[in-house]
C-alpha cells in the first residue's frame, strides 16, 4: 500500500537504532576509504559520523559531528564553498517539488574538494539518500556515503551535483544555477559582522600586502591597521588572517 501521510515515515524512522547498526558495522568491517554520515536537513547538524572520517580527512569525527554541514563547507577548497552551498540547496529544493511519497525515492551525487588536516586537497564524492521526512513532508534526515576520488578527478575540476530519480530509470539530472535566498534559509544568515573599513582591510590583506604597505595605501597608522586586524579576528572568531579570509569568502562577506 502506498503511503500518503508523510508523518507515517517519520513515525517508523528509528534514528538511534540506525546509529547503533552503523556503529556495529564500523566496528566489524574496515572501510577506511569510506565515511558514513547522517545529516539533518532542517538545521544542517550531524547525527552520526563514522570513525573512518579521521582516516579519510585527518580530522576527528567529533568536529564534523559538532559543527555539522557548515563545518564541512568551511573545510572545503575556498573555490568550491559557494558552489557546494548552491548545489546542496538546489538539490533540497528539487526534493520539495516532488510529491511527498516520492521524496524518499531519490539520491544525490556531489563532488567537491576538501582540504584535509595536512593541508592537502581531497576530492570527496558524496552520495546522499533522504531517509526520513518530517511531519510536513519535508526531507529531514539524509544517509550519506563519502568516498575519496582524488586519484580519478582532475586538479582543476569543478564541484558537480546531480540527482537521480528511481522512476526515471536512474538517469542523473544535473543541477546548476543560483538560489541565494534559499542559501540563507538553509545555511543561516550570511550577513557580514565586519564594518566597511574592516571589510576593506581584509580584502587588501587578501592580496598578500603587508600591514605597513596597507597603512601607507589607506593613509592610516600601522597601529590602526593592527587594531582592525584584531577586530576582524574577534568578530569572525578565527585565529589567523588566513582563516578569517577563508571564512569571509565562504560566507560571501567579501568577493575575490
Amino acid at each position: 500500500m502506498t503511503k500518503t501521510d508523510p508523518s507515517a515515515d517519520l513515525a517508523q524512522f528509528d534514528l538511534p537504532s540506525l546509529i547503533g547498526v552503523l556503529d556495529f558495522f564500523h566496528q566489524s568491517v574496515t572501510l577506511s576509504p569510506f565515511v558514513v554520515t547522517i545529516t539533518n536537513y532542517n538545521d544542517g547538524s550531524c547525527a552520526y559520523v563514522s570513525p573512518t572520517f579521521k582516516d579519510l580527512t585527518g580530522y576527528s569525527p567529533d568536529l564534523f559531528l559538532k559543527g555539522g554541514l557548515n563545518w564541512l563547507v568551511n573545510h572545503l577548497h575556498v573555490e568550491d564553498r559557494t558552489q557546494f552551498k548552491i548545489n546542496f540547496t538546489e538539490g533540497f529544493l528539487f526534493l520539495l517539488k516532488l510529491p511527498s511519497d516520492q521524496r524518499l525515492g531519490c539520491y544525490f551525487n556531489l563532488t567537491a574538494r576538501l582540504i584535509n588536516n595536512h593541508g592537502n586537497m581531497v576530492w570527496m564524492y558524496h552520495q546522499c539518500r533522504p531517509i526520513a521526512l518530517d511531519t510536513e513532508g519535508k526531507p529531514q534526515y539524509s544517509l550519506n556515503i563519502h568516498t575519496d576520488l582524488t586519484h580519478l578527478m582532475p586538479q582543476d575540476g569543478q564541484p558537480c551535483w546531480s540527482v537521480v530519480e528511481q522512476k526515471s530509470g536512474s538517469k542523473p539530472i544535473y543541477l546548476g544555477g543560483s538560489c541565494h535566498e534559499a542559501l540563507r534559509w538553509l545555511f543561516g544568515s550570511i550577513s557580514s559582522p565586519l564594518t566597511p573599513k574592516e571589510t576593506l582591510v581584509l580584502k587588501e590583506l587578501m592580496k598578500g600586502i603587508s600591514g605597513k604597505q596597507l597603512a601607507s595605501r589607506l593613509m592610516l597608522s600601522v597601529n590602526t591597521i593592527n587594531t582592525h586586524r584584531k577586530s576582524i579576528l574577534r568578530k569572525t572568531k578565527t585565529k589567523s588572517m588566513n582563516e578569517a579570509i577563508a571564512k569571509a569568502l565562504s560566507n560571501e562577506w567579501i568577493n575575490e
